[in-house]
């Protein structure tokens, strides 16, 4: 395959994954018949070290109809509230703001109360339908900016969140927020970081919707290219290791001491050479042969699994796992309305509320929301339920006793 970044057809098979569906998108029963799968192939390019997938379903597929909010988890909103206190104290004089893929408008909210002026855009139609703060419902790309080009608009912040991870047109991304972007102006985003998930062989970070898995190297070879220029990066604890990254069109501006030492790690990490990436083979498959024995194990005992979330993350660790035979002793409790009284993509396990669940019915529970596993424990401590409890990364753990 080609690279998504240099065009170059120099790549090299890190995982096959098999088919899964889209993990966002979950259905009703009457859906499963026309539920469709695809391809989940992990490759690394040999040139600029980008780790992307082959294969990704049409954006309309993923996103027209999206059903992750950013308002309905409150670890979520914490991150995000925290995210906009970072912006005025480092950026207040910035007061133009656009958000690329700000999907419930809950961060535009916040910089809103701070004084920001802020606009958004987010390709779900049914997600944002406040009319207090400007949203797009489009897609982010060179077309859609032409109306700002031509009114010679620009923003002094331009920020997206975990989003320039989630399409295959990345680069046109990239490239309209450098022409929309002032000439001083500040250009932010927030990734999963390579080395902390799947370079650790947490795979649940791979799906179809992150087309690129970006360490601090392969994401500046990117953002090279459209003239933005990384100078800030810090690793932050969201989404099981992500990693915060300021740019400007200024290549000259100061390197932070944090952006250095990120850059050194990756140098003695290897992150230049082929055998890191093949060395994330042998990490991937053993976690996938531990999760495979505890699901085994399960049905052997005729217990009831008890799953706790029914984020993206746990659709792929629920259909890359061997779990077919859990579907008729399974139940998944998340608190995303929009999810509940369907089915989770692929598995085809129930989602029901928190209210709904009748907790003392399971076994054992495992808590597919991992990166939330405290503030989801102590919650589950409150209900009924008695059995033992489980989270599936960083590593396979028994939290039932700490």
């Amino acid at each position: 395959m080609k690279c998504k970044i240099c065009k170059k057809e120099n790549t090299k098979l890190i995982f096959d994954f098999g088919k899964i569906p889209a993990v966002n998108n979950f259905i009703f029963k009457n859906e499963v018949t026309n539920e469709k799968i695809y391809n989940l192939k992990l490759y690394i390019c040999q040139n600029c070290w980008l780790l992307q997938l082959s294969d990704v379903p049409k954006p309309e597929i993923l996103f027209e109809h999206y059903h992750h909010i950013s308002g309905a988890s409150k670890g979520n909103v914490n991150h995000l509230n925290e995210v906009s206190l970072f912006l005025k104290k480092n950026f207040s004089k910035k007061k133009k703001v656009l958000e690329v893929g700000c999907n419930d408008g809950t961060l535009l909210t916040f910089l809103v109360k701070l004084g920001f002026e802020c606009s958004g855009v987010d390709p779900a139609k049914n997600i944002y339908q406040d009319s207090s703060i400007k949203i797009y419902k489009d897609f982010y790309n060179l077309k859609f900016i032409k109306k700002f080009i031509l009114n010679k608009e620009f923003f002094d912040l331009i920020i997206g969140l975990n989003v320039f991870a989630h399409n295959d047109a990345f680069m046109e991304m990239f490239e309209a927020s450098s022409r929309i972007l002032s000439e001083d102006g500040i250009f932010i985003t927030e990734v999963a970081y390579l080395p902390s998930t799947i370079g650790s062989g947490n795979f649940d970070t791979i799906y179809h919707e992150h087309v690129c898995n970006y360490s601090l190297l392969s994401i500046e070879n990117s953002l090279k290219l459209v003239g933005l220029y990384i100078y800030h990066a810090e690793l932050i604890n969201t989404q099981g290791g992500s990693i915060r990254l300021v740019a400007s069109k200024n290549f000259r501006k100061k390197k932070t001491i944090s952006y250095l030492d990120i850059k050194n790690s990756e140098i003695k990490l290897g992150l230049h050479k082929i055998e890191y990436y093949f060395s994330i083979q042998y990490k991937i498959q053993k976690k996938i042969n531990d999760l495979n024995y505890f699901f085994d194990c399960l049905i052997k005992k005729d217990q009831k699994l008890l799953l706790i979330g029914a984020p993206a993350r746990g659709v792929v660790t629920m259909n890359v796992c061997k779990t077919n035979n859990l579907k008729k002793c399974s139940i998944i409790v998340d608190d995303t309305i929009e999810k509940q009284g369907k089915l989770m993509p692929g598995v085809h396990i129930p989602i029901v509320s928190w209210e709904e669940c009748n907790f003392n019915n399971y076994d054992i529970c495992l808590i597919l929301s991992w990166n939330y596993v405290d503030y989801l424990k102590e919650r589950l401590i409150n209900t009924q339920f008695d059995g033992l409890i489980f989270t599936p990364f960083p590593s396979l753990k028994n939290l039932s006793n700490e």
